[in-house]
């Protein structure tokens, strides 16, 4: 069965069973992920928060596992690029979150989900 997503999962239950699997509480994650309270990965877990794309990476660094373990590519999870779209040019952006953003559009490139 492994980590995979199932076709009616959502984020927030990828992220529930990659937490468990990985014996972390909601507290563990949202330490290890930095800048994400309790309450934050409760309501993302819940599905009642959207993640941004800035919070998708910290929280697959903090379970060390790719973006698209997380991200069910079936499932109407509605990911906020606001962060990204805001900044006038790409020194606004944090470069390390820039690569990991990038290699996750790549990634979605190749399983030609985006063009």
């Amino acid at each position: 069965m492994g980590s995979h997503p199932k076709k009616e999962d959502t984020f927030g239950k990828n992220l529930k069973r990659i937490r468990y699997s990985r014996g972390f509480t909601q507290g563990d994650v949202a330490r290890r992920a930095g800048g994400l309270s309790q309450s934050a990965v409760t309501q993302i877990e819940n599905d009642l928060k959207e993640p941004t794309l800035g919070t998708i990476l910290k929280l697959a660094a903090a379970l060390n596992v790719p973006a698209s373990k997380l991200v069910d590519l079936n499932s109407r999870t509605t990911i906020d690029i606001g962060g990204f779209e805001k900044a006038s040019s790409f020194d606004e952006v944090d470069p390390v979150e820039l690569k990991k953003a990038l290699a996750l559009v790549r990634h979605l490139k190749r399983l030609k989900v985006i063009e």
